[in-house]
């Protein structure tokens, strides 16, 4: 009920004028239909009411905490706090015919190409974003072995954006548009699709701004550092934290951020007398893409090295990241390295370190996260009367979205992915305990069950995989088999 003074309903308005009507005239009949219902009370009303309901719809529209849709967005950018799109996922197919190719075979970009449609799921649909082509005068070099197949690879951007588009390995299978080769597949999963931001995500940030998440705050350095739109998620180590090596005693933290967004860079120069490491120049560098000498290409592990920095300034724009030569180039050979590195880094280090945001006495260090490659095998128990290729191929597909779901340090909690299994239409049951649970840590390129850091037991019985608070849950192989 609305409150004297605030804003009434029709029913209370239809109540006030009555009182009031039979204030002065008890005996007055107003009820539904007569002339003083009609003329004198609902007429009236409705109008009044129409009008509160804009009163409280302006409100309502003035408030963060009430506002939506639209109202909430053009609210929060008064204080440069926008709602995150959608994104669309990504990833890589194989298209491939078995005999080898007479004639040049061309996949041109646009492309499109699905996943199948069943009883319970929609087909999703992918098109490639590059044109690619088989030359029949290298079909060789198009042969795989192992499958005894030709085929060439393509990149692929989901239709729509959303989780959705996030889609297990081997569920591409159909090509939509006319083209001369007939099979098409994904070697590996789709990933990176996320959801637009709802209204409830989008105004927890925007009540954190507004309520006093001041940089100089874990919450403020997060949010400072959110508002780069290519930034997907951040998180503040301090020194209180015990996974903080680097700023033993205050004074400082370290502000880990995932993104997808990379750049290239190439640095050319002529191989000088007695070098043996290399220092790339923009930094962290991600990995090395290629080197050669005089046009020569050389070999990682062979030729050369790529050594990360893996001390307390690793994945920052101080990180000591370089190539390491193994078989020295001739004195002055043409060399040419392409790498892969994180601008992003460096934009955001000059933004806390800006003489606005910068705190006096605080040594705020900007880093990439490491990604936390998480590898499954399980056995599933099909219903009678369901396709057990689908039902897996549907698994694969929500574990794999669950994975890739979860923020920086977000423990993968072994009951979750087993519960999605089960709920997978078609799935009777999950073998236990599951044939494998690990995480491949790309920091140190150790592969730990649960309840282990770096092959070092926590000590605990969770059954879970931990991923440390710098590091990003990604999807690496699931396997779905089944009996």
């Amino acid at each position: 009920m609305g409150a004297a003074g605030g804003i009434k309903t029709f029913e209370e308005l239809v109540q006030t004028f009555i009182a009031e009507i039979r204030a002065t005239q008890p005996n007055a009949n107003t009820t539904v239909g007569t002339f003083a219902r009609d003329v004198l009370v609902d007429i009236p009303a409705r109008g009044m009411s129409d009008m509160y309901s804009q009163v409280a719809l302006a409100q309502q529209a003035q408030s963060v905490r009430d506002a939506v849709g639209d109202h909430l967005d053009r609210l929060l950018a008064n204080w440069a706090v926008y709602r995150r799109a959608a994104v669309k996922a990504t990833g890589h197919v194989w298209f491939y015919q078995n005999t080898i190719p007479l004639v040049d075979v061309t996949i041109p970009a646009g492309t499109r190409v699905r996943t199948s449609t069943t009883i319970t799921h929609d087909s999703i649909e992918f098109v490639t974003t590059t044109t690619v082509v088989m030359y029949a005068a290298l079909a060789n070099t198009y042969y795989n072995p192992s499958a005894d197949r030709y085929e060439v690879e393509a990149p692929v951007e989901a239709a729509y954006s959303g989780i959705d588009g996030n889609v297990g390995p081997e569920v591409l299978v159909d090509i939509v548009s006319p083209l001369t080769i007939n099979f098409v597949t994904n070697v590996t999963s789709t990933t990176g699709g996320t959801d637009g931001e709802t209204d409830d995500e989008l105004r927890s940030r925007g009540l954190s701004v507004l309520q006093g998440s001041n940089v100089g705050t874990k919450a403020g350095y997060e949010i400072l550092v959110e508002t780069v739109p290519q930034i997907v998620m951040a998180i503040v180590v301090d020194p209180n934290d015990p996974e903080m090596e680097r700023v033993a005693d205050g004074g400082g933290a370290d502000v880990w951020i995932y993104t997808e967004e990379t750049s290239q860079a190439t640095l050319s120069y002529t191989y000088p007398s007695g070098e043996l490491t290399k220092v790339l120049d923009y930094r962290p560098v991600l990995n090395i893409s290629s080197v050669t000498s005089n046009g020569i290409l050389l070999i990682p592990g062979v030729d050369y090295n790529f050594v990360e920095d893996t001390g307390v300034y690793s994945r920052s724009i101080y990180a000591n990241d370089r190539l390491y030569w193994i078989i020295t180039p001739a004195v002055g050979s043409a060399i040419v390295i392409e790498y892969t590195y994180s601008d992003l880094i460096s934009t955001l280090q000059t933004l806390v370190d800006s003489t606005t945001n910068h705190i006096v006495g605080a040594d705020i260090l900007i880093k990439a996260s490491y990604s936390a490659e998480v590898n499954i095998t399980m056995v599933v128990e099909v219903f009678p009367g369901y396709d057990p290729i689908e039902v897996t191929a549907n698994v694969n597909t929500v574990v794999a979205a669950l994975i890739d779901s979860l923020m920086l340090g977000e423990t993968v909690q072994q009951s979750d992915v087993i519960a999605l299994a089960e709920s997978t239409p078609g799935v009777d049951s999950v073998v236990l305990p599951l044939t494998k649970f690990s995480v491949l840590r790309e920091l140190s390129h150790l592969e730990d069950d649960a309840d282990t850091i770096e092959g070092v037991s926590t000590g605990a019985y969770t059954g879970n995989l931990i991923i440390r608070r710098f590091e990003k849950p990604s999807t690496g192989t699931i396997t779905v088999n089944y009996y």
